[in-house]
């Protein structure tokens, strides 16, 4: 066994939340000016992000959408 120096880097670990999710808490808002000055193409991605976040929260019985 490697000395405790030598042993690579671990990541760090973290504990999943148990606390509910609501779809407010993981929307990403836009305004009007910020949405007219991305590119179509990140609209694009914006719009389906958004939609399977919706779609995931949704398929886990959300009541707080």
């Amino acid at each position: 066994m490697p000395p405790p120096e030598l042993k690579p880097p671990q990541p760090p670990t973290c504990a999943p939340s148990m606390e509910p999710v609501t779809f407010e808490d993981v929307a990403v808002y836009l305004s009007r000016a910020e949405w007219e000055a991305i590119a179509v193409r990140q609209r694009d991605l914006y719009c389906s992000v958004m939609l399977d976040n919706y779609k995931l929260l949704t398929s886990l019985g959300n009541p707080k959408l």
